[in-house]
Order: structure tokens, then sequence, then C-alpha cells
């Protein structure tokens, strides 16, 4: 058998296993993204993302965004996210304009980007705030094993206006190199939220196909 075949019988059982993940303090999410170079510089990317708890549809958002290639090291962007989660029987939305910037750099063998985002939180109800976003990723740039896939790590933290520090996430996946045009993102991320009732812990498992054009 064929290290191609045995690497997609190896997804294969990763996607079963997340499709089954129904504990209270598990989820599932699944999306899709379609990329658009618009010119040397410029790159547009939608994006559709689906969560799910307790094998329940129970978040979803619909993305547009832009990236500019200012240096080699850096990137600069901006984008708009509509978010719709389930509260009560009932969908709330949240407008989610932000800007951001990515500074990228190679060390010790792998590749390493710093993003720090800055998004504006439109409720449908609540009150509005700020929150700013950074995420430290590593990784490998280059095939595994002989497999077309490049694993990954990143960190990222949560602060927001007037309640501080609110959300981490600890990242670990791998990026399966399909063709040419086609990569799908395997991953897996523990979260810590911070609630009225403390510090809650979740797991998230998913896949994201990538399309470029």
């Amino acid at each position: 058998m064929s290290k191609r075949a045995l690497f997609s019988i190896f997804v294969l059982m990763i996607a079963v296993d997340v499709c089954c993940a129904t504990d209270d303090n598990q989820g599932v999410r699944a999306g899709a993204g379609f990329s658009f170079a618009l010119n040397d510089m410029w790159k547009m990317t939608v994006t559709q993302k689906f969560h799910f708890r307790d094998g329940e549809h129970n978040k979803h958002e619909n993305v547009v965004s832009f990236k500019y290639k200012a240096a080699d090291w850096l990137d600069v962007g901006l984008g708009f996210k509509q978010y719709h989660k389930e509260s009560g029987h009932e969908w709330q939305r949240e407008n989610r304009p932000y800007v951001e910037a990515t500074a990228k750099e190679k060390w010790l063998g792998l590749k390493w980007s710093n993003r720090n985002r800055l998004e504006f939180r439109d409720f449908e109800q609540g009150n509005d705030v700020f929150r700013y976003r950074n995420r430290l990723k590593a990784h490998v740039p280059h095939d595994l094993f002989d497999l077309p896939v490049q694993p990954y790590g990143a960190y990222e933290c949560f602060v927001q206006e007037a309640s501080g520090l609110h959300q981490t996430r600890i990242y670990s996946g791998m990026v399966w190199d399909v063709n040419e045009r086609l990569d799908v993102d395997i991953f897996v991320f523990h979260e810590k939220k911070q609630t009225t009732h403390g510090w809650d812990d979740r797991y998230t498992y998913g896949f994201e196909t990538k399309f470029s054009f």
C-alpha cells in the first residue's frame, strides 16, 4: 500500500473521530476557504465555518478578508467576519471588522509567524467592544516523512476591552498538500475561556479545506 493511501486512511480515521466527538467539553469545527490572487501583492479570501457541540450546529461564521504583502517578512490585512451564535434557541448576530499585521521569520528550521489582530465586536445584543488577538505560530516548511503533510503548532491569546485577558488557545495540526490548488488543514485546539463561573476548558477538533486560485 502506498504512503499516500496510508495517509488517506489516517485522515479518514481522524474525520470519523471528529464527527463522533459529543462530550460537553468537546466541539467540532468544519470550514472551507477560497483564496484569489488579485495581483502579485494582494490576495482575497472568502471563508465559511460551521461549529458543532453535542452533535448540534450552534455557530457559524462568514469571512471576507484582504491581505497585502508589504515586505518579505510582513503581511498586513483587513477583513470582515459575520458571526452567528445560538443562544436560548435564538440566533444572535455579531459583526466583526478587523485589521491585522503578521510578521514572518525563519528560525531553527521552522517558519514562524506572529499575527496581531484588532477586532471591533459589534453585537446584536450587548455592549460593543474592541478585542486584540495575538497568535504565535510555527510550522515545518517541508513535507514530513516523504508524505505531503506539514505539521504546525500555535498559541493565541485574546485581550478584550474592559475584561482583559479572557481567552487562550493552544493549537496542534497539520496541513495536507493535496495538490497545487487544494490544502486540507486538520487540527485540534485546547481553549480556555473566562465565564461568570470561572475558566471554562474545551477541546475543538476540525478540518478546513483551502482552495487557491
